[in-house]
């Protein structure tokens, strides 16, 4: 395995992909400097960040099987065990492959929402909370379409009762009904594009309870407001 290191990241990855690689790293570390924003802390309060890039998806489960015992899903293409992220990317489609760096961003909203909230705080994690930062922090759906934003909205409509405090168990994220994910990047626009994600982590930190009672319903008034919108 290779490496490219700085000062926020170190990141393993098989020979030939080394500009792509690099090129992630450049983007998560300035993402980082964004999150850094969000969530009130410097960049060096987040010690070096490790990160493992694996083409072959065999390797990448034998990988993480190694730290838990817990099923990888099929959709699973990034997480977090042994202070590390690990990341799937197929090295068969380079398109793709530039795009799965992007997990290298995505993960560590994750990690400092862990470190800076969670752990800090002691509270006990909210899924559906750090993946819709995670998932409009990234950037990814930035440069999607209104027309992609539109079918996705629609896919998500007919659950917009859903309580997503229901998708604390990763298991449960992706079924045959519907995309959990699909509904963090809805929740995770209405939060950033009305300015809601000061009050809504300073209300985490103060009362959990009330961020599991906001599960409730934040899907229905993030739909309400998309479609508002049109």
């Amino acid at each position: 395995m290779e490496k490219i290191e700085n000062a926020n990241y170190l990141v393993r990855f098989p020979k030939g992909i080394e500009q792509i690689v690099k090129n992630g790293v450049d983007y998560a570390t300035k993402k980082k400097r964004e999150y850094c924003k969000v969530f009130g802390c410097k960049m060096g309060d987040i010690p070096q960040i490790k990160a493992s890039i694996f083409l072959d998806r065999e390797e990448f489960v034998s990988y993480i099987k190694q730290f838990t015992s817990d099923p990888v899903e099929p959709w699973v293409s990034g997480c977090y065990y042994n202070d590390e992220i690990q990341v799937f990317a197929d090295g068969k489609d380079h398109v793709e492959l530039n795009r799965r760096m992007g997990t290298i961003a995505h993960e560590t909203v994750h990690l400092m929402f862990s470190k800076l909230i969670y752990e800090k705080y002691k509270i006990e994690r909210v899924v559906w909370l750090d993946e819709s930062f995670a998932n409009y922090l990234d950037g990814v759906s930035l440069a999607w379409t209104d027309d992609s934003w539109q079918k996705l909205a629609q896919r998500v409509k007919p659950h917009k009762n859903f309580d997503v405090n229901k998708l604390n168990n990763i298991n449960k994220i992706v079924t045959s009904e519907y995309d959990g994910y699909d509904m963090f990047h809805i929740i995770g626009k209405y939060i950033f594009e009305n300015n809601l994600q000061n009050q809504i982590l300073a209300t985490l930190i103060g009362d959990k309870k009330q961020i599991v009672k906001l599960g409730k319903t934040i899907l229905s008034t993030a739909i309400d407001w998309f479609f508002s919108k049109q």
